[in-house]
Protein backbone atom coordinates (compact mmCIF):
# COMPACT_ATOMS: atom_id res chain seq x y z
CA UNK A 1 0.00 0.00 0.00
CA UNK A 2 1.44 3.38 -1.07
CA UNK A 3 0.91 6.28 0.88
CA UNK A 4 -0.79 9.84 -0.30
CA UNK A 5 1.18 12.96 0.06
CA UNK A 6 -0.60 14.69 2.77
CA UNK A 7 -0.62 18.59 3.92
CA UNK A 8 2.08 19.17 6.46
CA UNK A 9 0.87 21.45 8.89
CA UNK A 10 2.45 19.75 11.84
CA UNK A 11 6.28 20.67 10.53
CA UNK A 12 8.26 22.66 13.21
CA UNK A 13 10.78 23.88 10.61
CA UNK A 14 11.33 23.44 6.36
CA UNK A 15 14.55 23.58 5.19
CA UNK A 16 15.23 25.43 1.81
CA UNK A 17 18.47 25.94 -0.65
CA UNK A 18 18.32 29.45 -1.84
CA UNK A 19 19.37 29.67 -5.40
CA UNK A 20 20.48 32.21 -7.99
CA UNK A 21 20.45 32.93 -11.77
CA UNK A 22 22.04 36.13 -12.80
CA UNK A 23 21.02 36.69 -16.28
CA UNK A 24 24.76 38.17 -17.15
CA UNK A 25 26.55 35.54 -16.14
CA UNK A 26 24.67 33.21 -19.06
CA UNK A 27 26.91 32.50 -21.49
CA UNK A 28 26.07 33.37 -24.64
CA UNK A 29 25.55 30.40 -26.01
CA UNK A 30 23.05 29.75 -23.12
CA UNK A 31 21.27 32.68 -24.29
CA UNK A 32 21.23 31.93 -27.91
CA UNK A 33 19.73 28.59 -27.03
CA UNK A 34 16.92 29.90 -24.54
CA UNK A 35 15.68 32.46 -27.13
CA UNK A 36 15.60 29.80 -29.86
CA UNK A 37 13.30 27.39 -27.70
CA UNK A 38 11.23 30.80 -27.06
CA UNK A 39 11.31 31.14 -30.68
CA UNK A 40 10.24 27.87 -31.86
CA UNK A 41 7.57 26.95 -29.09
CA UNK A 42 8.03 23.24 -30.45
CA UNK A 43 5.31 22.47 -27.65
CA UNK A 44 3.41 25.09 -29.05
CA UNK A 45 2.19 26.21 -25.30
CA UNK A 46 0.62 29.79 -24.72
CA UNK A 47 1.71 31.89 -22.33
CA UNK A 48 0.21 34.67 -20.96
CA UNK A 49 -0.40 37.07 -18.29
CA UNK A 50 -3.39 35.91 -15.65
CA UNK A 51 -6.09 37.87 -14.89
CA UNK A 52 -8.85 38.01 -12.50
CA UNK A 53 -10.78 35.19 -14.60
CA UNK A 54 -8.08 32.72 -13.97
CA UNK A 55 -8.16 32.90 -9.80
CA UNK A 56 -9.86 29.43 -9.76
CA UNK A 57 -7.96 28.10 -12.40
CA UNK A 58 -5.09 29.04 -10.79
CA UNK A 59 -6.41 27.55 -7.55
CA UNK A 60 -6.86 24.68 -9.32
CA UNK A 61 -3.60 24.17 -11.10
CA UNK A 62 -1.62 25.01 -7.52
CA UNK A 63 -2.77 22.29 -5.77
CA UNK A 64 -2.94 20.02 -8.13
CA UNK A 65 0.53 20.14 -9.10
CA UNK A 66 2.16 20.25 -5.80
CA UNK A 67 0.35 16.57 -5.15
CA UNK A 68 3.25 15.14 -6.76
CA UNK A 69 6.12 17.15 -5.87
CA UNK A 70 8.31 16.42 -2.54
CA UNK A 71 7.59 20.04 -0.74
CA UNK A 72 5.82 20.50 2.08
CA UNK A 73 2.34 22.40 0.54
CA UNK A 74 -0.65 23.18 1.93
CA UNK A 75 -3.98 23.34 -0.10
CA UNK A 76 -4.33 27.50 -1.36
CA UNK A 77 -8.15 28.80 -1.50
CA UNK A 78 -9.20 31.15 -3.95
CA UNK A 79 -9.28 34.48 -1.43
CA UNK A 80 -5.36 34.02 -0.96
CA UNK A 81 -4.23 33.32 -4.80
CA UNK A 82 -6.37 36.89 -4.91
CA UNK A 83 -4.13 38.39 -2.85
CA UNK A 84 -1.34 37.40 -4.87
CA UNK A 85 -2.64 38.51 -8.03
CA UNK A 86 -3.61 41.72 -6.60
CA UNK A 87 -0.28 42.43 -5.06
CA UNK A 88 1.68 45.04 -7.91
CA UNK A 89 5.00 43.22 -6.94
CA UNK A 90 3.94 40.19 -7.98
CA UNK A 91 3.11 38.55 -11.87
CA UNK A 92 1.83 35.22 -12.35
CA UNK A 93 1.85 33.44 -15.85
CA UNK A 94 -0.12 30.68 -17.08
CA UNK A 95 0.74 28.02 -19.29
CA UNK A 96 -1.44 26.51 -21.45
CA UNK A 97 -1.00 22.89 -23.48
CA UNK A 98 -3.25 22.12 -26.50
CA UNK A 99 -5.37 24.66 -24.88
CA UNK A 100 -6.09 23.13 -21.63
CA UNK A 101 -4.12 25.14 -18.33
CA UNK A 102 -1.56 22.92 -17.80
CA UNK A 103 1.13 24.79 -15.19
CA UNK A 104 1.86 28.11 -13.76
CA UNK A 105 4.57 30.43 -12.33
CA UNK A 106 4.22 33.09 -9.99
CA UNK A 107 6.87 35.98 -10.12
CA UNK A 108 7.85 38.42 -7.05
CA UNK A 109 9.95 41.87 -7.96
CA UNK A 110 11.80 42.48 -4.82
CA UNK A 111 14.56 44.75 -3.06
CA UNK A 112 15.29 48.38 -3.58
CA UNK A 113 13.65 49.41 -7.15
CA UNK A 114 12.55 46.31 -7.91
CA UNK A 115 16.16 45.14 -8.94
CA UNK A 116 15.39 41.16 -8.39
CA UNK A 117 13.03 38.95 -8.57
CA UNK A 118 12.27 35.51 -7.02
CA UNK A 119 10.10 32.66 -8.36
CA UNK A 120 7.43 32.09 -5.30
CA UNK A 121 6.03 29.10 -7.06
CA UNK A 122 6.20 27.09 -10.51
CA UNK A 123 4.10 23.83 -11.12
CA UNK A 124 3.22 21.66 -13.80
CA UNK A 125 -0.14 19.08 -13.47
CA UNK A 126 1.09 15.74 -13.18
CA UNK A 127 -0.01 14.58 -16.65
CA UNK A 128 2.23 17.78 -18.46
CA UNK A 129 5.46 16.77 -16.31
CA UNK A 130 8.27 15.84 -17.95
CA UNK A 131 7.17 17.52 -21.20
CA UNK A 132 9.23 20.60 -21.17
CA UNK A 133 6.63 22.80 -19.96
CA UNK A 134 8.22 23.81 -16.80
CA UNK A 135 11.63 24.63 -18.41
CA UNK A 136 9.40 27.08 -21.25
CA UNK A 137 7.65 28.53 -18.33
CA UNK A 138 10.72 29.15 -16.83
CA UNK A 139 12.44 30.68 -19.75
CA UNK A 140 9.27 32.79 -20.49
CA UNK A 141 9.86 34.58 -16.93
CA UNK A 142 13.52 34.93 -18.05
CA UNK A 143 12.42 36.54 -21.15
CA UNK A 144 10.15 38.88 -19.35
CA UNK A 145 12.70 39.89 -16.70
CA UNK A 146 15.06 40.72 -18.95
CA UNK A 147 13.22 43.03 -21.23
CA UNK A 148 12.48 45.09 -17.61
CA UNK A 149 16.31 45.14 -16.97
CA UNK A 150 16.26 42.72 -14.20
CA UNK A 151 19.53 41.08 -13.96
CA UNK A 152 18.82 38.57 -11.17
CA UNK A 153 16.52 35.55 -10.39
CA UNK A 154 16.29 33.84 -7.70
CA UNK A 155 14.31 30.76 -6.02
CA UNK A 156 13.86 28.49 -3.33
CA UNK A 157 14.06 24.94 -3.75
CA UNK A 158 12.43 22.58 -0.58
CA UNK A 159 15.86 20.29 0.16
CA UNK A 160 14.54 17.10 -0.29
CA UNK A 161 12.87 17.98 -4.05
CA UNK A 162 15.74 17.14 -5.61
CA UNK A 163 13.63 17.33 -9.75
CA UNK A 164 13.10 20.86 -8.59
CA UNK A 165 16.69 21.25 -7.35
CA UNK A 166 18.02 19.70 -10.79
CA UNK A 167 15.50 21.63 -12.53
CA UNK A 168 16.99 24.83 -11.54
CA UNK A 169 20.64 23.60 -11.99
CA UNK A 170 19.76 22.74 -15.55
CA UNK A 171 18.08 26.37 -16.04
CA UNK A 172 21.26 27.93 -15.11
CA UNK A 173 20.89 27.97 -11.05
CA UNK A 174 23.63 28.23 -8.85
CA UNK A 175 23.09 27.22 -5.15
CA UNK A 176 23.95 30.61 -2.69
CA UNK A 177 22.45 29.51 0.66
CA UNK A 178 20.33 27.58 2.77
CA UNK A 179 17.97 28.15 5.16
CA UNK A 180 15.80 27.05 7.56
CA UNK A 181 12.03 28.63 8.31
CA UNK A 182 10.39 28.03 11.66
Amino acid sequence: MTETKTEHEDLKSVVYRQMKLSFGELTPEQEKKYNEILKLNLLKAKIYEASDIDIEVLVNLYNKSWITSNTPYRRIEAETMMSLYHNPEIIILIAKFYGIPAGFIILDFEGEKDHYASILALGILPRFQHRGLGRFLGLNAWKYFTQRDIRVLRSEVYIYNTGSYKFNQAMGFKEIDVKTYY
